[in-house]
């Protein structure tokens, strides 16, 4: 099965290195520049460990034979998602590059509801980029809308102009693997004092918004 992969010889990137958008265009999402997690403190939650977990349990075909579509959300996963998330948590982030996380987490979403085929992440059938994707997912839904101002029903909901997320979303949470993989980031998530970490980082205006949402 697959396991998750982090590139290991990508520099850092600045914040102010992203290309920001005003809200009311409505384009094809800017591929998002790599990251890579730079802190040395211990990953209470291990969300990318739990990600490998998941796709050694969800029921799809062998990832060897996974199709270009399959490819590139997995690549977008490994790229942005998986170092990027754990600097929601870790308390050693410091606050400027935790809400530049943030940012990039929401650019990121926008690329992976563009590239989504349905219902599932690559089409019809679960894959390996469902497995690896979710458990990103649901830290996202865990926190942001908690801890960082992302409140459900406003224009910085998670899945506000991301509906193909969210059907897809709402489908995974019927698998028992996944409902068992929410779980255990919950009770992860509660090891971890988020007071001195919470802040709002709206996200809306710097958004390129996908073309099927416009």
């Amino acid at each position: 099965m697959w396991a998750v992969v982090l590139s290991s010889c990508i520099a850092c990137v600045p914040a102010h290195a992203c290309v920001h958008a005003p809200r009311s265009r409505c384009v094809r999402p800017t591929r998002v520049i790599p990251a890579v997690l730079c802190v040395t403190e211990p990953d209470i939650v291990r969300i990318n460990e739990i990600s490998a977990e998941l796709s050694r349990q969800l029921p799809f075909n062998d990832p060897a034979d996974a199709d270009q579509v399959t490819q590139e959300i997995a690549s977008l996963h490994a790229e942005t998602l998986a170092p990027l998330a754990p600097k929601i948590y870790m308390a050693s982030v410091p606050a400027d590059e935790r809400k530049a996380a943030i940012e990039g987490l929401s650019r990121s979403l926008d690329v992976l509801e563009e590239a989504a085929r349905g219902p599932m992440l690559a089409g019809g059938q679960l894959s390996v980029a469902d497995a690896l994707c979710f458990p990103s997912v649901a830290l996202c839904a865990q926190t942001l809308p908690r801890y960082f101002g992302w409140s459900d029903w406003t224009a910085e909901a998670l899945f506000w102009k991301r509906p193909r997320l969210h059907a897809w979303w709402e489908l995974m949470s019927y698998e028992r693997p996944c409902a068992t993989t929410k779980k255990i980031i919950v009770a992860r998530l509660e090891e971890i004092d988020f007071s001195a970490l919470a802040i709002d980082v709206p996200t809306s205006r710097i958004r390129t918004l996908p073309k099927h949402t416009c």
